[in-house]
């Protein structure tokens, strides 16, 4: 990934489209309906299982690591670029598009409704093949409301 021209927008997909598919719709909707006290219990519970199915490999550049459930609705997920370093990525223009994507997504997806449905707050943390975090990006309800 270091020289190579990355397409964002198929990486994020394969990102939402794994981590949707781990959560699995039944889990979806038998904890957003809940109360926040309970919807964090519930999350945590999901986070728990999700996990034990992690890491997986997205494609031969992303590996999704894990993913954490934080209070007050909060998921976050973390990723590892495996062939790249730090120090060799343009750190800007790779924030730049992730965010952009990301962003995208999480307005538009249907996937994702649920989430903003329930003013889910999502972190995306990105590391480097050295576990040195490169990127951490933050999406709380007023970033994506309509």
């Amino acid at each position: 990934m270091d020289n190579k021209k990355v397409n964002y927008k198929a990486l994020v997909i394969v990102i939402i489209a794994a981590t949707l598919g781990l959560i699995g719709g039944k889990y979806l909707i038998d904890y957003f309906g809940k109360s926040k006290n309970l919807f964090d219990k519930e999350l945590i519970e999901v986070v728990h299982e999700m996990n034990k199915h992690l890491p997986i490999m997205l494609d031969s550049e992303m590996r999704f690591d894990s993913i954490t459930a934080l209070p007050d609705k909060t998921i976050q997920f973390f990723y590892t670029l495996i062939n790249s370093s730090k120090d060799k990525l343009d750190l800007e223009e790779y924030k730049n598009n992730m965010h952009q994507v990301l962003l995208n997504n999480i307005k538009t997806s249907s996937d994702l409704e649920q989430f903003r449905e329930n003013k889910v707050t999502m972190i995306y943390v990105f590391r480097d093949k050295n576990n040195i975090e490169i990127l951490k990006l933050i999406y709380k309800y007023d970033d994506y409301k309509k």
